[in-house]
């Protein structure tokens, strides 16, 4: 039986509800209970929420006056997210243990970040997109600068927080611009309205900006090498899964179905920028030696490949990029659970020679990070094969065929990248300052298995989420 009062029904956020309900009641409780019940709360408080999905399963329907979507396509983020914040909480375990960071306030950030991605994929109202995008932007700008006396962390921060400034004003500008244009911020009242104009097209070009900014597309990136870096790295996982599932969530409902009739006004825009930012992201990870940059400047390549999916507006894109967004969220969080592992206290060792002959040293991180990278890099028979497989497939069937070719070449310079990472530990002599003593926590080598475990199975069987993303619905198509 749903709860509903005034035609409004509250499973439709019941996720969020618990969430924020479940922060505030940790922040206050941390005075409270003992320090090391803390992560064992988020957790109950993160499958609470997840629990909460399941009364919405198989309802399409329209919340709160068509400003929130109970539908199959929100459920699967809200679930990819949760998943995302559930590794994050505890691969981050270890990193308030031995950095002695106040954990009530970092385990309440976490899960407002989390509460505002979720909504921001299931909203269906472009003000309550932007208030979503806000809270966990807000949060996520504390969360890099939480180590408090390192400059990197406080740089990364601040170089997030104005950039984030900037493009949350754009993005507003953006709906106002379309308000004006079709007289409503509703998805779809601005659906069955919007009409190729000046105006909207400037809105669009707005609504562009951003959103790219959020995902880390070029020439909207210049923020994620740095927070990637300052951000411890249980952060820097959880930020890079949770802000690209939530961006692209956004994409995926305004220009597939809300703004689809209108795809030779921004389609253009979007192929110059998926285009620059495959290119970039690829190349420039060629010269970092901090492996923190190098998984920044993969990202940015990744969002390169995503916006292929974004562009082709076909059934196809949308389960590519549904695929993609999951299988890398959960490796992106697993890979900087390992680099932390591996950073030892302070994270103090992140440059690539730090990583030589660790193989040798502890053979379970560096075997499961030669997986993940095998994925990021899009090789078989891991799951990013069939992601990246997938969203070409899309792009080539929307006519994208120029475009594919340079990712395919793009991803060919980001396995040099991934593959000389691997050849570093497998194949190279350890330097003399190398720690022997690498250890994987309990909590991160119990997230690293399970991940490489689902990575491995679904690049030899993906049929499974293939299907479920497949046979996603929407409120309106």
């Amino acid at each position: 039986m749903k709860l509903t009062v005034a035609g409004f029904d509250f499973v439709a956020i019941a996720p969020e509800v618990i969430l924020s309900l479940g922060a505030m009641l940790i922040l206050v409780g941390g005075l409270f209970v003992k320090r090391a019940m803390l992560p064992a709360l988020t957790v109950l408080v993160l499958l609470g929420s997840m629990g909460a999905l399941i009364p919405g399963l198989g309802d399409n329907v329209r919340a709160f006056d068509d400003t929130v979507a109970l539908d199959g396509f929100a459920l699967f983020f809200k679930a990819v997210l949760l998943l995302s914040a559930l590794l994050s909480v505890l691969i981050s375990m270890r990193f308030l243990k031995e950095e002695g960071g106040p954990a009530p306030e970092f385990f309440t950030l976490m899960l407002f970040a989390t509460a505002g991605m979720m909504l921001m994929a299931s909203a269906t109202d472009l003000m309550l997109v932007f208030l979503a995008l806000e809270t966990f932007s807000l949060a996520l700008y504390v969360l890099v600068a939480f180590r408090r006396r390192r400059l990197d962390s406080q740089e990364g921060a601040l170089k997030y927080f104005l950039t984030g400034s900037f493009a949350s004003a754009f993005f507003l500008y953006g709906i106002a611009l379309i308000y004006g244009a079709t007289g409503s911020t509703r998805m779809l009242a601005i659906a069955s309205t919007a009409s190729s104009s000046s105006l909207l097209t400037a809105g669009l070009a707005l609504l562009i900006v951003g959103l790219a900014f959020k995902v880390g597309a070029v020439p909207f990136h210049m923020w994620t090498p740095d927070a990637y870096q300052g951000a411890p790295s249980p952060v820097t996982g959880f930020m890079a899964a949770g802000s690209k599932v939530a961006g692209f969530a956004v994409m995926l409902r305004l220009f597939h179905n809300v703004f689809a009739s209108l795809v030779w006004d921004w389609r253009p825009a979007l192929i110059a920028i998926a285009a620059v930012t495959m290119v970039v992201g690829s190349i420039i990870a060629i010269s970092q030696t901090n492996v923190k940059r190098v998984l920044a400047y993969s990202a940015i390549a990744h969002s390169g490949f995503l916006l292929i999916g974004v562009l082709s507006v076909n059934d196809q894109g949308i389960t590519g990029s549904m695929f993609y967004l999951a299988v890398y969220a959960v490796t992106i969080v697993a890979a900087f659970g390992i680099v932390h592992a591996v950073g030892g206290v302070g994270e103090e060792t992140v440059s690539l020679d730090d990583y030589r002959g660790l193989g040798a040293r502890q053979p379970f991180l560096a075997g499961s990070f030669a997986i993940l990278l095998f994925s990021l890099a899009g090789l078989p028979p891991t799951a990013g094969f069939w992601a990246k497989f997938e969203v070409f497939k899309a792009g080539y069937s929307a006519g994208q065929a120029p475009l594919v070719v340079l990712a395919l070449l793009s991803s060919a310079v980001a396995a040099f990248v991934y593959v000389r990472v691997i050849w570093l530990m497998f194949f190279e002599a350890p330097v003399a300052s190398s720690d022997d003593l690498v250890t994987a926590p309990p909590a991160t080598g119990l997230v690293v298995f399970i991940v490489c475990g689902l990575v491995l199975f679904l690049g030899i069987q993906p049929t499974p989420l293939l299907d479920l993303v497949r046979h996603v619905t929407f409120v309106f198509h």
